[in-house]
């Protein structure tokens, strides 16, 4: 039986050309259901901060590990746990706008602790900060208000 759950791990790796086709090609040909896929600078000069989730239990997350070590420019790997850990994901969301709506998304938007980001006669952008139950829950809510698009930039974790 195996007990497949969200699993994130946190690569730190130095900046250097292929690296990161390295990684995602490694994960193609070892099968892994990546979830999500962050990555950005971090305060240390020529390091990036790979936050990566995926569909797995123990045993493929301690693999994939392994797996990791082996390309020479990771530099340190972690298995976040979720009760230690700090997750956010930054969503912007575009909704047709009809001025009849407007006030009731605007109470929608203060409700979720969203921002306005850009406003005009057709639409409006959103953006959102947050759990993804949040998120989630605010996509469902706007859903009958005609979501054109929609962007996620995945999960991004922090040890506590």
């Amino acid at each position: 039986m195996t007990n497949n759950k969200l699993q994130t791990i946190i690569v730190w790796a130095e900046n250097k050309r292929g690296v990161l086709n390295r990684i995602f090609t490694l994960i193609r040909r070892r099968n892994f259901n990546v979830e999500t896929i962050t990555a950005g600078h971090t305060h240390i000069a020529n390091i990036s901060r790979i936050t990566l989730t995926f569909s797995g239990n123990q045993t493929q997350t301690e693999q994939l590990i392994k797996q990791l070590y082996k390309i020479i420019e990771i530099t340190k790997i972690i298995e976040a746990e979720e009760r230690k850990s700090v997750n956010r994901e930054l969503t912007l969301i575009k909704i047709k706008l009809n001025l009849d709506q407007r006030l009731e998304i605007m109470e929608i938007v203060k409700h979720f602790r969203a921002k306005v980001i850009s406003f005009n006669k057709n639409s409006i952008i959103l953006e959102i900060t947050g759990k993804e139950e949040k998120i989630n829950s605010l996509i469902e809510v706007l859903k009958p208000y005609g979501i054109q698009e929609l962007a996620r930039t995945g999960r991004v974790t922090m040890q506590k």
